[in-house]
């Protein structure tokens, strides 16, 4: 019995039974049966206090259980705590998000800039993620979907090289048009089926390099420096192939069983649409939080805010802020120069790859041509994205560039030799993302031990927890979730 002039949590020890005739107990027992059908609705942990004279005098007849809701404080808005958030109310408990910037989605994001919509970085989404089929609806999310396959560019020529499974016609012009050779194909058919085949919801851990992998199952240099080497420096922004092989056979089987898309409103769309049924009172923008305990977060301003359970669910950098044993792995950097082209300019719904060894520019897309709503009308939506070096800094690869408006003319001037002498004269440099902590580095070695998931009571998400995907951060905040409310319960 919760005694209603208290907390919640303080507990009344019922007085012992007394004798009471089997009519009046009935007549109360229909009583309360008669409440708990009406419409009015009943919240866990409280009572109905208009029969307060029947508390009074038979308490021993009045059952109400203890409220079991947890308050669970989450630190960080991006998508591993909104996942964590979601988690959390989903299962009946209270969730409250700390996040120190003006917006959620922490790196999943997008700005509108002269009617163009520019995420933050080139970011894409995979459909077969399992993660985002709990928390995405796809109709709301009016997915955008990049044409399969990709345009190799060597710098003479542009070769299409097809999806072997996907597109069997596309892959024999592949063939056709010298992109690759047969044997080339032949051993490429094999990987594309094992890719099919798997049924792995999270990415794992293989202890060799892709580029090993790669070799062990037959597929020759020529095809790992013309296309994994771009493609998978694109996905891992890391082009020396030392990715762990688990990650990468892992989004090769999403490329393989699902679409790559990109919500027509832009990236943060993905954020909007998973934190859009919790409760306004959740997300607390602009509050950082300066220190944490296993039950308490101190906020900048000098307050303390105390919960049941606390998650960590920041990047990885300042996760290393609130521990500082903690010790993660390196980042990986991105360059992604957005330009703004005619409309005829941008057509082509397939990825540009480097397929050479030479230049900056790694990948290249014309985002309006996926999803026309990231340009205004009449207009066009290219992006240009260079990878970091051997260190992870994109430094390292800009060859003495000096200023950013050398780096624009350098990029342009590699993407003339891609797509055609003179091709983007015209076009305008709306704005440059540089990225110095874009995703972890997964290298076998980075591996090697298990990330910690707790740390003095505190339990941690995010992608530098589980692999560095939108999949990963979202199921890292489920899991933390998961098992932040196990603890105090």
């Amino acid at each position: 019995v919760i005694d209603a002039a208290s907390d919640a949590d303080r507990i009344c020890e019922p007085r012992p039974p007394s004798k009471v005739s089997g009519d009046v107990a009935s007549a109360v027992q229909d009583l309360f049966e008669s409440t708990s059908r009406s419409d009015s609705p009943r919240i866990a942990g409280t009572v109905d206090l208009h029969h307060s004279d029947l508390r009074r005098t038979m308490p021993h007849l009045v059952h109400v259980e203890r409220s079991s809701s947890r308050r669970i404080l989450i630190v960080g808005g991006g998508l591993a705590g909104l996942a964590c958030a979601r988690a959390v109310a989903d299962r009946g408990h209270t969730p409250v998000v700390f996040e120190s910037s003006d917006r959620i989605g922490g790196r999943c994001t997008s700005d509108v800039v002269d009617g163009f919509t520019l995420d933050r970085g080139f970011q894409v989404y995979l459909t077969r993620y399992s993660e985002g089929v709990r928390l995405l609806r796809d109709d709301a999310m009016r997915w955008r979907r990049f044409w399969p396959g990709a345009r190799i560019c060597d710098g003479t020529r542009v070769r299409t090289v097809a999806h072997p499974l996907r597109d069997p016609l596309g892959a024999i012009a592949s063939v056709l048009s010298g992109a690759l050779s047969l044997n080339d194909l032949r051993s490429l058919v094999p990987l594309a089926r094992i890719m099919a085949g798997a049924q792995e919801d999270h990415a794992g851990v293989d202890g060799i390099s892709s580029r090993a992998w790669l070799r062990a199952r037959g597929v020759n240099d020529r095809v790992i420096d013309r296309f994994f080497r771009p493609f998978l420096g694109g996905v891992f922004l890391d082009r020396s192939l030392d990715t762990d092989a688990g990650r990468m056979r892992f989004y090769m089987s999403c490329f393989g069983q699902g679409n790559t898309v990109v919500p027509a409103a832009g990236m943060k769309a993905i954020p909007e649409a998973i934190a859009a049924p919790l409760p306004s009172e959740t997300l607390r923008l602009l509050t950082p939080v300066v220190a944490v305990t296993r039950n308490a977060v101190t906020l900048a301003n000098g307050s303390v805010e105390r919960g049941d359970a606390v998650v960590v669910a920041t990047d990885m950098t300042n996760t290393a802020r609130y521990f500082p044993d903690f010790r993660p792995p390196p980042w990986r950097s991105t360059v992604t120069i957005w330009f703004a082209t005619d409309a005829g300019d941008a057509t082509d719904q397939r990825l540009h790859l480097n397929g050479s060894s030479r230049g900056l520019v790694n990948h290249a897309v014309a985002m309006s041509a996926v999803a026309p709503e990231y340009a205004p009308s009449g207009a066009g939506l290219w992006c240009a994205n260079i990878v970091g070096g051997a260190d992870g800094a994109v430094t390292d690869v800009r060859r003495g560039i000096a200023s950013q408006r050398e780096l624009v003319m350098e990029v342009q001037r590699e993407l003339d030799g891609w797509l055609g002498r003179g091709r983007t004269a015209a076009w305008q440099a709306i704005r440059v993302d540089r990225i110095d902590r874009a995703i972890p580095r997964q290298h076998p070695s980075d591996l090697a031990a298990a990330r910690p998931v707790e740390i003095d009571g505190v339990h941690l998400a995010g992608d530098h927890v589980a692999d560095a995907s939108i999949n990963g951060a979202l199921r890292s905040g489920r899991i933390a979730a998961e098992r932040a409310i196990a603890s105090v319960q």
